[in-house]
């Protein structure tokens, strides 16, 4: 086997994604849902891939980008944090 890159998994995630994609339910968007939200994205903001909410209301949907000073380094932890807080089917990284 021959190799001409090896790069960390991370490091690969981050030059890959296209972007970190999570739904969210209009309904749940408290002022404490985005205290935490925030809380979650801030130790891995100023990464390299955008963050892409689907956001869900009955009488309207749409998806909203963050801006870039809210792009964030799509780390093991980042992605669990959010997993948590939202549950795994509504978190996931795309890829180009």
């Amino acid at each position: 086997m021959n190799a001409r890159n090896v790069i960390e998994i991370g490091e690969a995630r981050s030059h890959f994604a296209k972007a970190v994609e999570i739904n969210v339910q209009g309904n749940d968007v408290t002022p404490q849902w985005l205290e935490q939200f925030e809380q979650t994205l801030t130790p891995w903001r100023n990464g390299a891939v955008p963050v892409v909410i689907n956001y869900v209301k009955p009488e309207a949907s749409g998806k909203i980008t963050l801006g870039d000073e809210w792009r964030v380094n799509p780390s093991d932890e980042l992605m669990l944090s959010l997993e948590s807080m939202l549950g795994s089917n509504n978190v996931k990284i795309t890829f180009h």
